[in-house]
């Protein structure tokens, strides 16, 4: 009996009303999965000039390696994104100059990966190489000559770290932390620019105790937001939409904060097995046990308005407990807001 499998693949170039339904709700995610982390009260910035760095701002990342990855029709990247919302970007030239270093980088990283392959004695060996993500470059040093060719005062600089399945973040390598090179750029902008806001590209929480003295704008978590990704933040950052993503997991101020961290992945001497020494005390409930105080808790996330909260109706029924919350909007955009305990 033969069979016959509906994919609902296109076998030319038409977009279904499927496929740009799912665009549209792949933005609304996006959207809502932005997280502010920071705001000094710069966001939003009214569309204009802008000065864009970094290296998520055209190689933006929009998911995991490994069972992450989607094989999209196109997406939608950071430098495209801002356009979108009508921002100008004035910092073109440094953008045409990422790109020829970052299409030499992956020519590189193709190359090794190659030779690795056919050099590879078993598959182990095939394994592990999936564990090596493609480093993204910085980036040549800005100078003032692109400060004055930006023509503006605000500039918005992107993180990009690679993230995925089975490869643990590593502390001291500008994996879990900054490059030495990307704080001297963020020093600079902030010193040059009156705005300086950074988006963090990444699947993972970052060290940022290097930015402290920095005095940033606003700082955002981009994560890896899919096809519509850069879309939603030049929403975000333009107020069209107000941010209302929280995040899922808790930041520590360090690597050395995170419990029984110098026992995972690579630190442990070798061994392929993962002892969880912290047995239940994971995540908030480590730091709440302790009395560790985190860079951002669990469930952090802030808006372009405020909420208040109260407590409604409380009812039992049997074993169930029901209880109402009202929730308020007492600022001048509209927003959504996360009912969780505080």
């Amino acid at each position: 009996m033969k069979r016959k499998y509906i994919s609902g693949a296109q076998p030319d170039e038409s977009i279904t009303e499927r496929e740009a339904a799912h665009r549209s709700l792949a933005l609304e995610a996006a959207c809502e999965g932005i997280v502010l982390l920071e705001n000094d009260g710069t966001l939003p910035l009214k569309p204009g000039k802008i000065a864009l760095y970094g290296s998520g701002a055209i190689s933006t990342i929009k998911g995991g390696t490994g069972s992450g990855e989607v094989n999209e029709r196109y997406s939608v990247n950071i430098y495209d994104g801002l356009i979108n919302a009508g921002f100008t970007i004035t910092s073109q030239g440094w953008l045409d100059e990422y790109v020829t270093a970052l299409e030499l980088a992956l020519a590189d990283y193709d190359r090794e990966r190659f030779e690795s392959v056919n050099n590879s004695k078993s598959i182990t060996s095939l394994m592990e190489l999936t564990n090596v993500p493609f480093v993204y470059p910085i980036g040549r040093e800005i100078t003032a000559e692109d400060v004055r060719e930006s023509d503006t005062d605000t500039a918005v600089y992107v993180i990009a770290r690679q993230a995925g399945e089975s490869g643990d973040k590593k502390p001291d390598s500008g994996d879990f932390d900054l490059f030495p090179e990307e704080i001297a750029q963020l020093r600079f902008l902030s010193a040059n620019y009156t705005k300086t806001v950074l988006v963090i590209n990444s699947g993972s929480s970052m060290d940022l105790t290097s930015v402290d003295e920095l005095q940033l704008s606003a700082i955002l978590f981009f994560c890896q937001q899919g096809e519509e990704g850069g879309s939603a933040l030049g929403a975000i950052l333009a107020g069209k939409v107000t941010p209302s993503g929280k995040l899922t997991d808790t930041w520590a101020r360090s690597y050395a904060d995170i419990p029984f961290g110098d026992r995972f992945s690579s630190l442990k001497g070798g061994s392929n097995d993962e002892i969880y020494h912290e047995d239940i005390f994971v995540g908030y409930r480590y730091f709440d046990s302790y009395g560790v105080e985190p860079r951002y808790h669990f469930g952090h996330g802030l808006s372009y308005t405020d909420f208040e909260i109260s407590i409604g109706k409380i009812g039992l029924s049997g074993t169930v407990i029901t209880a109402g919350v009202n929730v308020k909007n007492r600022g001048e955009f509209a927003g959504k807001e996360v009912v969780q305990d505080r």
